[in-house]
């Protein structure tokens, strides 16, 4: 009976140690097949992750060129009114001064007819 205990200790030991040296190839093949994988789709990752960067540098110099863009259109756009109410001034003082004129001859007229009247 003693023997027999023995005997199955050691089958059990040996059924262990079997175990454990299946799951260390096991193991050991899938490190080796990661490795394999790795060193194959590494290169097609860093590759796929330099052509986002550049895609997104791309992307980032087109954002910032429509925002110059922009940029330089408001500054048109102000430069024309700017421009237009400078005009408008222009035109306002023209048309003061014309109208002055006017009514400074409009004034001398009236003055001249009444002393005609008056004599």
């Amino acid at each position: 009976s003693q023997s027999r205990q023995a005997e199955l200790q050691n089958t059990e030991q040996k059924h262990r140690l079997a175990l454990k040296l299946s799951e260390q190839k096991i193991q050991m093949a899938l490190d080796k097949h990661r490795a394999e994988l790795e060193a194959r789709y590494g290169d097609l990752l860093l590759e796929k992750a330099q052509e986002n960067l550049e895609l997104e540098m791309k992307q980032q110099e087109k954002s910032e060129e429509m925002a110059q863009n922009f940029q330089n259109e408001i500054v048109k756009l102000e430069a024309a009114v700017e421009a237009g109410q400078i005009k408008y001034q222009l035109s306002v003082e023209k048309y003061t001064n014309l109208l002055e004129a006017v009514q400074q001859k409009n004034d001398h007229a009236t003055e001249i007819l009444r002393k005609e009247m008056e004599e």
